[in-house]
């Protein structure tokens, strides 16, 4: 029989070594991303901020924080009533400081934790919220990107203009909503599934927990809520590039603000590096590049807007892993 102390530490190992991995991919994509950009204009773009807009633009994102735990509130079953606004707001802070540290979305597991297990609530349910919160985003993004990628010159590697995307977009947004509408059949299969074996009956039990998460999305009474906060969700992550245009000098036009906002959720989806450093900023410059912004100022931006993105989670999630700490130990 294996030794559960080897295991553990195997498993650190593993943790360890895709922190490592991760790292080594952000310094060879942020390479990349500098070698063929002038920094010393990107360093006094930065210097030249307008510090204001610059604070308008963290207390936009201070928001959009509050406005996602809210949603995230808005997704929890009926039987499963959510943490409070506060311990919601706190873990939601706490799990992106774990997203930032460690690769494969492992926040998401710590948010499922905290929200789930730790308030004696199952832990597949809670993490069908975050699914279905994820859902809501990704539609969301589907739609943006059909509406708005037509509208932009493509490079030549995409091998696709926007329109084309547009469309796929807009097909893969079709399936996702079908899934939503397609679940009381998909429930109705897994429990005649869930009757032919006792594996088969945790196996059903466990998605059908999952799917749970998902109800929250057909429920018309708390659409008009759900679709309240997401609004607030996505006008503020909006603002906030807005604002930061703002604070760089640039145009600040709502097209370039939300393909910024698509081509960074589309980056960032895709769990490659602690933090997503590297990858966040090639994105956003990516991004900005296509609208005509200087490389050097696009990436003194997508510098700037990470930053933001980063401090708050430190704060408050630190502060709430602190104040946890200090209650487990007490």
């Amino acid at each position: 029989m294996a030794d559960p102390s080897q295991t553990t530490v195997g498993i650190n190992r593993q943790r360890w070594l895709q922190v490592f991995v991760g790292l080594l991919i952000a310094i060879f994509i942020f390479y990349l991303l500098v070698s063929s950009i002038n920094w010393r204009a990107t360093v006094l773009a930065l210097k030249q901020a307008n510090l204001w807009w610059v604070l308008a633009a963290l207390a936009s994102i201070f928001i959009n924080g509050v406005a996602k735990s809210q949603r995230w509130r808005t997704l929890f079953p009926p039987a499963q009533p959510p943490p409070s606004s506060s311990e919601t707001f706190g873990i939601l802070m706490a799990g992106q400081v774990v997203n930032f540290v460690l690769p494969l979305r492992s926040g998401d597991i710590f948010r499922a934790y905290f929200a789930g297990r730790d308030r004696g609530a199952s832990t597949a349910s809670v993490f069908g919220t975050i699914g279905a919160e994820k859902l809501v985003d990704v539609i969301l993004v589907g739609l943006a990107a059909a509406l708005v990628l037509p509208l932009v010159v493509l490079p030549s590697w995409v091998n696709a203009d926007g329109s084309q995307v547009g469309f796929v977009s807009l097909v893969a947004t079709a399936g996702w909503l079908g899934l939503v509408l397609a679940l009381p059949a998909i429930n109705r299969i897994l429990a005649r599934w869930g009757k032919r074996s006792t594996l088969s009956a945790r196996l059903s039990g466990i998605v059908q927990r999952l799917l749970d998460g998902l109800t929250a999305l057909r429920e018309w009474r708390r659409l008009p809520v759900l679709l309240l906060w997401t609004a607030a969700v996505w006008g503020t992550a909006i603002t906030t590039n807005l604002l930061l245009f703002r604070a760089l000098d640039l145009p600040p036009n709502l097209l370039n603000a939300v393909l910024v906002l698509i081509f960074i959720y589309g980056g960032v989806s895709i769990p490659v590096t602690p933090g997503q450093l590297g990858v966040f900023e090639g994105m956003t410059v990516l991004a900005l590049s296509l609208v005509g912004v200087d490389p050097a100022i696009a990436l003194a931006y997508a510098l700037l807007l990470h930053g933001l993105v980063l401090l708050l989670p430190a704060v408050f999630g630190g502060l709430w892993l602190y104040r946890r700490s200090r209650s487990t130990a007490g």
